[in-house]
């Protein structure tokens, strides 16, 4: 899944439990674990991070595009986690129909 829009839960989350959920950056690349909850929110990963992320930020990437991932880490990385993969790091996205 895409991220449409920045989300810092701590700025912008419903729950009380802030640091359950995942901060990220418009086009984010996120790994969804799992089905979304009854609250509205899947299970996701980014840079490494596990937590909560609120589906109504998310947009799934069709099948029949190609996404391209920068070398840039996402600006809501931690700081102390060094990129090991060219696959975790997922600042901004590239659609090629």
């Amino acid at each position: 899944m895409v991220a449409l829009y920045d989300y810092d839960p701590r700025e912008s989350s419903p729950n009380v439990d802030v640091e359950a959920e995942l901060t990220f950056c418009t086009g984010d690349i996120i790994t969804v674990i799992g089905e979304i909850d009854e609250d509205g929110f899947y299970y996701g990963e980014l840079n490494g991070q596990k937590g909560l992320v609120p589906s109504n930020f998310l947009e799934e990437v069709p099948d029949d595009v190609e996404v391209y991932l920068s070398d840039a880490p996402s600006r809501y990385a931690p700081q102390d986690t060094p990129m090991r993969t060219k696959a975790k790091r997922k600042k901004s996205v590239h659609f090629t129909p």
